[in-house]
């Protein structure tokens, strides 16, 4: 719970707005909210499902969560 409201090591653009024992639930990145528990972006206020962006957004999230232990 240390990183909530900060940026994991190497991605100074993601702020940590939720996080667990278990890794990353939710990253913003500039005005982009990224929800992986329910597998859904919101910009602009659209939410939006991940989608075909899937595998893309869950390679993000082990990324952050492997900066966070670093």
């Amino acid at each position: 719970m240390a990183h909530i409201g900060s940026s994991p090591e190497g991605y100074d653009d993601y702020i940590i707005r939720s996080c667990t024992n278990n890794g990353v639930w939710v990253v913003e990145n500039q005005n982009i909210q990224y929800d992986f528990l329910n597998k859904e972006y919101t910009a602009e206020g659209i939410t939006t499902e991940f989608g075909d962006k899937s595998a893309d957004m869950q390679d993000l999230r082990k990324n952050l969560n492997k900066a966070l232990l670093r």
